[in-house]
């Protein structure tokens, strides 16, 4: 009976009860999404979409599933950016913020190409004033200036990236 309350949060002889609702993550690399994986998602209530990098297994995209950046994701932007990605500052990126390029609430994604860290200076500088930034692709960020002024800055480190249809925001 212990069974049921944790597996189905109600025991079956009492209707009593509202047990442990599980949530099982099963990480399938894009690629491989063969017919039992497909045949155990179409009976799952619900699932979140994990991209994962095809050599190292980094979750690279949570999409929109998740505002949260994964721990090993947080690992890979660190040692791609290791300081805050505002032109000339040399904050390190442990003590920057992962900042969505484009916001959260403006529908951006959290996936490795709209993530860069900031330090939180100038993050606030991002949200609260005329300074824009873009992605330019392979880590570079795009800064515009309020006067109109463009600035690039480089990841500290080009790590190997899939390819732009592994990273689709299209469900599986």
């Amino acid at each position: 009976m212990l069974a049921e309350l944790f597996i189905d949060g109600v025991m079956p002889n009492t209707g009593l009860g509202r047990g442990l609702r599980a949530t099982v993550f099963v990480t399938v690399p894009v690629l491989t999404l063969l017919d039992h994986a497909r045949r155990l998602a179409a009976h799952a209530p619900s699932f979140v979409r994990l991209l994962t990098h095809p050599e190292t297994g980094t979750v690279l995209s949570v999409g929109r599933d998740r505002h949260a950046v994964p721990r090993d994701l947080r690992l890979w932007l660190r040692i791609r950016d290791e300081t805050c990605r505002f032109p000339g500052c040399s904050r390190a990126a442990a003590s920057s913020d992962i900042d969505h390029t484009v916001d959260w609430q403006h529908q951006g994604a959290t996936r490795h190409d709209n993530l860069a860290h900031v330090c939180e200076a100038h993050h606030q500088l991002k949200h609260h004033t005329d300074w824009r930034v873009s992605q330019a692709g392979g880590g570079t960020l795009e800064w515009r200036a309020p006067s109109g002024k463009r600035y690039r800055t480089e990841p500290a480190l080009r790590l190997t990236e899939p390819a732009p249809h592994l990273l689709s925001t299209n469900p599986c």
